[in-house]
């Protein structure tokens, strides 16, 4: 009589057993499955940092790229136009605005005053395409990782034409101040 007691014991026992088990493996779930904290999901942010002349994401300041002075002025002024701008407008065939060469100006006097450079002024109105050309490149390098934002910094290629499209905005319309950080300016 005593072993059949103890093998009515057995089912709900390893029920038991079971369920236990089965709760404690939902909890392990839970708690990998928690939310991302605030910190951890805010968008990447382009840091251009003048003293050094790089171009890097703050979540990934490992991975830099650096521009020569011309480039540099003419996508740092691009920048900052771009967002204080409500719908920019830069093309190929035309000049550049004069407050978007004003502002290449001063970022090529600061590169100055940093010690960059003891050259003459560049005309930020030539060699357009060579010059987006580089920085097309550099932030290749940098926003491998980051397809997701590289939409709002990117300068686009002319469409349509191909190379030869003088038509198209190459302006960055999507971006706005938050989303690059300038260091040395």
């Amino acid at each position: 009589r005593h072993s059949q007691a103890w093998t009515m014991l057995f089912p709900p026992f390893f029920t038991l057993l079971f369920d236990l088990l089965r709760q404690a493996n939902s909890k392990k779930r839970s708690v990998t499955t928690l939310p991302v904290s605030e910190e951890q999901t805010h968008p990447a942010i382009m840091v251009i940092d003048l003293r050094d002349r790089s171009l890097y994401m703050d979540q990934s300041p490992d991975i830099k790229t650096t521009l020569a002075n011309k480039p540099l002025c003419l996508y740092v002024a691009m920048l900052k136009y771009c967002s204080e701008q409500e719908a920019p407008q830069l093309y190929h065939n035309k000049n550049l605005p004069e407050s978007f060469i004003e502002l290449a100006n001063k970022y090529f006097y600061r590169l100055l005053e940093l010690g960059h450079s003891r050259r003459k002024r560049p005309d930020f109105d030539s060699n357009i395409d060579k010059m987006l050309s580089e920085i097309r490149t550099a932030l290749d390098e940098i926003l491998t990782n980051y397809p997701d934002v590289k939409c709002h910094f990117y300068p686009q290629k002319a469409q349509g034409e191909g190379s030869r499209s003088k038509l198209h905005n190459f302006a960055l319309v999507t971006l706005s101040a938050e989303q690059f950080q300038l260091i040395g300016d």
